[in-house]
């Protein structure tokens, strides 16, 4: 079965003609541009009683920016109602399309994950092992010496990042982390 990963989420139906309004949890939608089937996960009982988690795919028809998410309209799903039973699904993104490096040299924080951290030039590394947000800017969230960091991910931080060694290097200034204390 193929990997998928939650970007965003079904806020709510838009309008009467099943249209969904979709909100991205990084507040960013580059992901969605050539994007054209919308995978939804959400809970649903099964005949013998039990909840599981059903993934359903609908082609998508239009997209357009709305507020601080995108209106979808997606095949197959006509009405409000219709729209309404997927609020609050999460919308899921094949792990391929996250793999898939842009010609601009540009990735998703996700592709990440797992990599291998060096601060500062000290010998321990560290595991990138999630991701956050301060509001102000992306946060990597590290496991380093048995403790998890935040470290903003902004550009003067970054020195290297090697996805054919899933390494990254990071210039964090003195007095911003005390390494010494980790």
């Amino acid at each position: 079965m193929q990997n998928y990963k939650a970007l965003g989420k079904i806020r709510d139906a838009h309008g009467i003609k099943g249209e969904v309004f979709l909100i991205s949890f990084s507040k960013k939608f580059e992901w969605l541009e050539n994007l054209n089937t919308a995978y939804l996960s959400r809970r649903e009982q099964n005949t013998e009683g039990e909840w599981v988690e059903t993934l359903h795919t609908f082609p998508i028809k239009r997209k357009k920016s709305h507020k601080v998410g995108q209106i979808l309209k997606l095949e197959g799903m006509d009405t409000r109602n219709d729209a309404e039973s997927f609020k609050g699904a999460s919308f899921q993104v094949p792990q391929e399309v996250l793999d898939t490096p842009n010609a601009d040299g540009s990735f998703f924080l996700l592709q990440l994950e797992d990599f291998t951290v060096n601060f500062n030039g000290q010998t321990e590394k560290g595991k990138i092992t999630g991701f956050g947000s301060n509001s102000a800017q992306d946060l990597l969230l590290i496991e380093w010496n048995q403790k998890t960091v935040e470290i903003p991910y902004v550009e003067a931080f970054i020195k290297d990042v090697s996805f054919d060694a899933k390494e990254i290097t990071l210039d964090v200034p003195e007095g911003l982390l005390f390494l010494e204390d980790l």
